[in-house]
């Protein structure tokens, strides 16, 4: 058959990602309803590469179909592993112990330090995360601390698995072994340092956000503007932020007359220390690994396929983390640049009659919301539908700003003395602040949530109408006709 007359092309490291995130799904779907969930996802995967098999007649399609159950008994194994281990926690209930921990990340609210800790331990045992407050305010990012507490163990949910955090506990009495754990601890406080000294508030806050993927501490109202105007994906470290580093990054090393395969590498590298200062995120894994994909691709000469890259860092974010395929910020990361991949094109045809550089910004950005919807409207009980323009007008403006800030923030971390450098990261954080704060947003919200049957609808009729699939352009109409009107219908409770 020939290549344009495919329903869909043959994309192996798409298909073990989709059978990973099945095993993964289905242990969790065990917790509640046995191994039926087990058995009825395996018998499928197995059950549609035989029929290939059968069809072909090719051995390299059995040894393919065996290789899709292997990932889909990883994930199963790998995820309900987690599970038991963190439901044989639940023994230390109320256990009066003494901790000690790495601080990972903390968030002051009022005179209340909310502190996640990992790298917990007592005795001889060990504990992966832990939640605390405290009303102790200096505790900060790295430090290693010793304390004692009662722990109160967090019930089995999808959150509190992905998160880690098997117990919570609060105490007000530490000690304090050593500051600054790991490198990567060390350069996030010395750059949060640079920020809060020479810029306060909900500016401070902007810029720590942009950055370091840190925005906590905004004031209300800027918060809520944010988050209703859709635009709050600007403080999670990802694909839109490692654009405007690699390039940075690029123009630097090139002023030193590195290129090439040395510069990949070298890009590489610094662009793992940046994801590590930032914590990690799940959404800085991806793009690490999307960005050293396309750029060792671009140096072998061979062609760099945007889905396979995709599926390639799922594989390996969710061998290492099988619990994030729960988070919600693991689905918008990932729902969001599949959008792209799958929609941008499409939506670029249709506005074709606009100039090249807004029908780009424009499909983009429709492309990453139509994906996202569902879990938005779950998350936060409302779409903005205004999100779609201000991302127009925020991102060029955010790639200016992160630039500038990023170079200047670097600057007065390693030379303190040029912090009156700092006045223009706080000038253009205090004008995107009061930009987003004029807005009455509920004039833009379409309120409401959808129902499981609309999301699964919602899901399968964008997987028949994307780019991937070689259906004809009246099949596709309808398809996207039919998933407005699901969308509306289940916004509308009907469905």
């Amino acid at each position: 058959m020939n290549l344009d007359e495919r329903l869909v092309n043959f994309r192996p490291i798409v298909i073990i990602g989709l059978c990973l995130v099945c095993g993964i799904f289905s242990a969790y779907l065990a917790v509640d309803h046995g191994i039926w969930a087990f058995l009825v996802c395996l018998t499928i995967i197995f059950g549609v590469n035989l029929i290939f098999y059968l069809k072909k007649k090719n051995l390299a399609l059995l040894i393919f179909a065996f290789l899709c159950v292997g990932f889909f008994l990883l994930g199963f194994t790998t995820l309900s592993l987690k599970i038991d281990k963190y439901v044989s926690y639940k023994v230390y209930d109320g256990a009066q112990v003494t901790l000690t921990a790495t601080v990972e990340s903390s968030q002051i609210d009022g005179d209340v330090n909310k502190i996640h800790l990992n790298a917990v331990e007592f005795g001889e045992k060990s504990f992966a995360k832990i939640f605390m407050e405290t009303n102790d305010l200096t505790v900060k990012r790295g430090d290693r601390i010793t304390f004692k507490a009662k722990l109160y163990y967090n019930d089995f949910t999808a959150y509190n698995l992905s998160s880690g955090e098997c117990f919570s506990c609060r105490s007000d009495n530490f000690t304090l072994l050593y500051e600054n754990a790991l490198v990567f601890d060390g350069a996030f406080n010395a750059m949060k340092n640079a920020i809060s000294s020479s810029i306060k508030g909900d500016s401070a806050v902007l810029i720590s956000g942009i950055i370091l993927g840190d925005d906590n501490g905004f004031s209300k109202e800027v918060a809520d503007g944010y988050t209703m105007a859709g635009v709050s994906h600007i403080f999670s470290v990802s694909g839109l932020h490692f654009v405007f580093f690699s390039t940075i990054l690029s123009w630097l090393l090139s002023l030193l007359k590195i290129r090439g395969f040395k510069q990949t590498l070298l890009n590489l590298l610094i662009s793992v220390f940046y994801a590590g200062v930032c914590g990690f995120p799940t959404s800085a894994i991806r793009s690490v690994i999307m960005t050293a994909t396309l750029n060792f691709t671009k140096n072998s000469g061979k062609k760099y396929d945007q889905l396979n890259s995709i599926f390639f860092s799922l594989i390996i974010v969710l061998i290492i983390m099988p619990a994030e395929l729960l988070s919600v910020g693991f689905l918008l990361s990932y729902l969001a640049v599949l959008g792209i991949c799958l929609f941008s094109k499409g939506f670029k045809r249709l506005l074709r009659f606009l100039p090249d550089f807004l029908s780009s910004a424009i499909s983009t950005s429709l492309a990453a919301t139509v994906t996202t919807i569902p879990v938005i409207s779950q998350m936060s009980g409302y779409t903005s539908i205004i999100s779609i323009f201000l991302n127009l007008l925020v991102i060029p403006y955010i790639s200016v700003a992160y630039s500038v800030s990023f170079i200047i923030i670097v600057i007065c971390s390693i030379l303190p003395f040029m912090d009156f450098l700092m006045i223009l990261p706080g000038v253009m954080a205090y004008g995107l602040n009061f930009f987003i704060t004029l807005l009455n947003y509920d004039l833009f919200l379409v309120k409401g949530t959808m129902s499981i049957f609309a999301i699964v609808s919602y899901y399968l009729i964008l997987g028949l109408i994307n780019d991937k699939v070689n259906f004809k352009s009246n099949v596709k109409i309808g398809g996207a006709i039919c998933l407005i009107i699901t969308f509306a219908l289940s916004v509308g409770g009907i469905i």
